[in-house]
């Protein structure tokens, strides 16, 4: 437990909170816009939003959010030297790598989170009545989990490639 612990000490210095709020916004406004650029094609309503909104989430802003937020992370271990005080420190990188991802599902969580009240906000600003609904929530809760394979191969390439922009090209492919 100390590791992550430290772990999360070190995620709340870095930039990860940044990434997990400015993509679901980025995601949110243009499916917004593609939406009411689109409504007389779309069916309206919640649904609609929804779908439109995850469709630029899932295809472009989800899969670099969390490269960034891996990259980040890592990114202290790589700038400084305190790469050499973890491989000094007893524990293996394996476990690192696991110490960091573990970490990093929060705010993967938490971008979902903000994805989903971002949504929310605008489908009430464009006048639509209620909530999202369920099934906006459901897939939003899934993607956390669905994402943490994404989450543990990012860090892993993070933990091997020195650069910050390299595990995010990757991603990028």
């Amino acid at each position: 437990m100390g590791l992550i612990a430290a772990e999360f000490l070190k995620l709340r210095r870095s930039r990860v909170g940044v990434f997990a709020v400015l993509l679901p916004l980025l995601a949110t406004v243009a499916g917004a816009v593609n939406y009411w650029v689109n409504r007389d094609a779309l069916n309206g309503g919640w649904d609609s939003l929804a779908s439109q909104v995850t469709l630029f989430y899932g295809l472009m802003f989800f899969n670099l959010g969390v490269a960034l937020m891996a990259a980040s992370a890592w990114r202290p271990e790589h700038r400084d030297a305190s790469w050499n005080i973890v491989l000094t420190s007893g524990y293996r990188p394996w476990a690192v790598v696991l110490a960091k991802s573990v970490v990093l599902v929060v705010p993967v969580a938490v971008a979902q989170v903000v994805l989903l009240a971002l949504t929310w906000g605008l489908g009430l600003t464009m006048g639509m009545p209620g909530w999202p609904g369920a099934a906006f929530a459901l897939s939003c809760a899934l993607a956390v989990i669905v994402a943490v394979p994404l989450v543990l191969a990012q860090s892993l390439l993070s933990m091997l490639m020195k650069s910050f922009a390299a595990p995010v090209a990757v991603c990028l492919l």
